[in-house]
Formats: structure tokens, C-alpha cells, sequence
């Protein structure tokens, strides 16, 4: 899924309408002012996203696997296994990818 409409429905998950401005930055406004929010990139917009939904991340680790996968799953039990290699080998990146895959399934059924 490419990265706009991950963001789109991980804001949907959690109730904001995700914009991207002419630069393509993410951004939603919420009454009082435009927050620029983009979880993919940003540590404390991941952190606070999984915090919303109740998303628990978590180091698998498979005997088979010479490197440890990362496990995050919501409260209802749903999971995404990413492999840290796949995202340019930086944990902090697989990690939000992650985390923002998981906020998209659930805001895919909202």
C-alpha cells in the first residue's frame, strides 16, 4: 500500500482527516490549529498513534531468523510481522512502518 493512503487510514483510525499540503507533508487540523503528522517518518506521531489505539509492539524472535522480526499487533488480537531489512535496515523505521500498517488495517474497517 503506498505510503498517502497508509497515513489517510491510520488518521482515520483514530478520527482525524488526513490532508497533505503542496510539499505532500501530512497534516490535520482539530478546531484550534494544523498539526503536521506524519507517523512514518516522525518517532512521537508513531508513538502516540499506537498509544490511541492500543498497539503493542514487541522483538519476535524465531530460531530460523538470523535477525529478529518486529511483531506489532492492536488490541483485538490483529498482528503485522515486519522484517527490519525491508525498511533499510533501521529498526526505528521498521518500527513506525509497523505501527502505521497496523493503524491502517484499523481504520480499513472504519
Amino acid at each position: 500500500m503506498k505510503n498517502k493512503k497508509l497515513i489517510k487510514l491510520a488518521g482515520k483510525a483514530i478520527g482525524v482527516k488526513v490532508k497533505f499540503a503542496e510539499d505532500g507533508y501530512p497534516f490535520f487540523y482539530d478546531e484550534t490549529f494544523y498539526h503536521f503528522w506524519n507517523p512514518l517518518e516522525d518517532d512521537g506521531d508513531a508513538l502516540r498513534l499506537a498509544l490511541a489505539l492500543d498497539i503493542s509492539v514487541c522483538v519476535y524472535h524465531d530460531c530460523s531468523q538470523p535477525k529478529p522480526w518486529l511483531r506489532v499487533e492492536d488490541s483485538e488480537g490483529n498482528w503485522v510481522f515486519v522484517d527490519p531489512d525491508k525498511f533499510g535496515k533501521c529498526k526505528f523505521s521498521a518500527t513506525r512502518r509497523a505501527i502505521v500498517e497496523a493503524a491502517a488495517f484499523i481504520g480499513s474497517r472504519k
